[in-house]
């Protein structure tokens, strides 16, 4: 995570990854953790890089709940 202030802008940038056979709830329930922690409503939260989800098919990994 890289952190970015000024005195008009506060930022944090995450890249994640998640390996195609990686276990998916785990991998939120971590993500998860991590945003919690981080979480500050003063900054802003940017998240980019590779969930291996496939959006464009019936899933139940893209439901919340």
């Amino acid at each position: 995570m890289l952190k970015l202030e000024s005195t008009s802008f506060n930022a944090r940038i995450m890249a994640v990854y998640r390996a195609p056979t990686g276990n998916f709830n785990l991998f939120l329930n971590r993500l998860g953790g991590i945003i919690k922690t981080f979480y500050n409503v003063d900054s802003k939260h940017i998240m980019c890089g590779d969930i291996n989800t496939d959006y464009l098919t019936d899933s139940d990994k893209k439901k919340t709940t």
